[in-house]
């Protein structure tokens, strides 16, 4: 072991060695941070899509259960007999096929939101209609059979945009919508 000694004075010291990292060692160590921060940066704008579609799912959800419970409770036959559902096939329910005409407006939480509120324009996140599917007349079950007057299947449409007055109809819009179908049965 071959040390070298510094003399200061009286004492003697072993002399230090010299330490500290070169420069391939700092320029590696950074290329690696750096493609690590990359990496990380690269993954958080597909989380943040991720989060957002999930929240968007889950408040669907929520704005469909909200409305087929209010489906559900709504007085099935109301007035207006000899109506027809969209389709030209009779409907014994015409205060079902009344609900056809009302759009529901949401916020971005699901919270319904009342036409005239304060902040209806800066709230509004989701609009929503009920139609009836083909077999609006009543489901048949089974086939062959006599419509059931207590079961209606329908469809709600959502559509995430803040727009009152969107047109579910327009075939430019169409990739904005999501369809709900729903078997639905009245509660009283």
């Amino acid at each position: 072991m071959n040390t070298a000694f510094c003399r200061t004075g009286e004492r003697t010291y072993p002399r230090q060695a010299q330490g500290g990292f070169s420069l391939v060692e700092v320029a590696m160590a950074t290329a690696i941070a750096a493609l690590g921060i990359v990496v990380i940066l690269g993954i958080i704008p597909g989380g943040l899509e991720s989060i957002r579609k999930a929240g968007n799912t889950s408040a669907e959800a929520r704005i469909v259960a909200q409305i087929i419970g209010e489906v559900q409770l709504s007085d099935w036959l109301g007035t207006g007999a000899g109506a027809a559902a969209p389709g030209g096939s009779p409907i014994t329910m015409p205060g079902l096929l009344a609900l056809t005409t009302r759009r529901w407006f949401f916020d971005d939480q699901a919270a319904p939101l009342l036409e005239g509120a304060n902040n209806f324009d800066t709230a509004l996140s989701y609009v929503a209609r009920v139609r009836f599917s083909p077999s609006a007349g009543g489901v048949v079950v089974p086939p062959g059979g006599a419509p059931m007057t207590n079961t209606a299947a329908v469809i709600v449409d959502l559509a995430a945009v803040p727009l009152r007055d969107f047109d579910f109809d327009d075939n430019a819009m169409a990739a904005q919508v999501t369809s709900h179908p729903i078997l639905v049965t009245r509660q009283f």
